[in-house]
């Protein structure tokens, strides 16, 4: 499978809410980091769950995309591909960067 299709099957598999999505991340005890693109759960989770594919990407969580960056690389240079983030991602993120889902916050 290649990287944008294998992260939006991941995006898809979250959850249909962004209350689905809190569920399924503490489920799998993600957590992250409040506005921050690379550290929130969304970011973590892709992360960890594209390795176990075989893919290793930076991961950036912005707006309503992820896009994907070669670690080895500027981000002038090593842009890889994106997937679009669903509307309930980008709510939770949302509701995520306010302080809801605080079970998710990491430290």
């Amino acid at each position: 499978m290649k990287l944008k299709p294998a992260a939006a099957t991941i995006i898809k598999d979250l959850g249909s809410s962004p209350d689905e999505i809190a569920a399924t991340l503490a489920k799998w005890q993600i957590k992250g980091k409040q506005k921050d693109e690379c550290a929130c759960p969304i970011a973590n989770h892709m992360t960890t769950q594209l390795a176990m594919q075989g893919f290793h990407p930076r991961v950036l969580v912005l707006g309503r995309a992820v896009l994907f960056y070669d670690k080895n690389k500027s981000e002038d240079e090593g842009f890889l591909d994106y997937v679009d983030l669903s509307l309930p991602a980008e709510s939770f993120v949302e509701k995520f960067d306010k302080g809801k889902y605080k079970q998710l916050i990491e430290g």
